[in-house]
């Protein structure tokens, strides 16, 4: 499998799961958990601090002032057929949640970032999931350093907290003794964070959200549990004609994107 058609199908992979994910934007899983936030008026938002125990914190941000806790309560989002319909609301003690002690909002549409639902006697209204880190998924691939004039080609993830990043990759690189497949190093890897240098290399940057960094990151650490655990789904010694390692080097490139 040379080099050209692993590019080729990158970028076939990237096309579909994009129109796909246009087209499907409430095909995606649902997930509460975090923060969003709710613009009430254009120097005033709510903040719904969600955790996975299925509490509530309401905050109220003004400004530029530190955001103030306004209520709490308990939520639980209600399924029709495997499929989140709605959330229920009930408010802790004296607290009020929507001006009520139960409440409950309607899920219009939703995607990994915004929410759009309605909420009875305030109307519909869009949410916007808050997140100090940025994520992004890189795309690389070289040729001309293997024998069969391939060469290197993974997907890496990365996760900026803070200005500082950590970075995953798993994939064909080039090692001291030639082709490897692998967890990527991180002398490997960083080379391609820069401009590529000729046109021998094709790099692909791309932002994401949490969720798409999550889910990404979980291919690549399954991967290296096969690899760790020589659970391969290709294998030297199969009836196969195509390289085992570009095989499963094309599987971790399509899971991923």
């Amino acid at each position: 499998m040379k080099l050209n058609a692993i590019i080729s199908l990158l970028a076939i992979i990237l096309l579909g799961s994009t129109v796909s994910a246009l087209a499907q934007e409430k095909s995606c899983s649902f997930d509460l958990v975090g923060t969003w936030k709710a613009q009430v008026s254009t120097t005033e938002a709510r903040l719904y601090q969600f955790d996975a125990n299925g509490v509530v914190t309401v905050l109220s941000a003004v400004g530029t002032a530190e955001p103030q806790q306004i209520a709490t309560a308990k939520y639980e989002v209600n399924n029709d057929l495997g499929k989140p319909e709605s959330v229920s609301f009930t408010a802790s003690g004296k607290n009020r949640i929507f001006g009520a002690v139960k409440k409950t909002m309607k899920l219009v549409s939703y995607d990994d970032t915004s929410i759009t639902c309605a909420i009875p006697g305030i109307g519909t209204t869009r949410w916007t999931r808050v997140d100090p880190d940025r994520y992004f998924i890189v795309l690389s691939a070289r040729k001309g350093e293997f024998y069969d004039t391939s060469g290197s080609a993974f997907p890496m993830v990365i996760k900026l907290a803070g200005g500082v990043p950590t970075i995953d990759a798993f994939g064909v690189y080039l090692a001291k003794d030639g082709r490897a497949f692998g967890a990527v190093p991180a002398a490997v890897y960083k080379e391609y964070l820069r401009e590529p240098r000729n046109d021998s290399e094709t790099t692909l940057r791309l932002e994401i959200n949490s969720r798409q960094y999550e889910r990404a990151l979980k291919v690549i650490k399954e991967w290296e549990r096969r690899e760790r655990e020589n659970a391969l789904l290709y294998i030297t010694g199969k009836d196969i004609s195509d390289d085992p390692t570009a095989l499963n080097n094309i599987l971790v490139v399509k899971a991923v994107t």
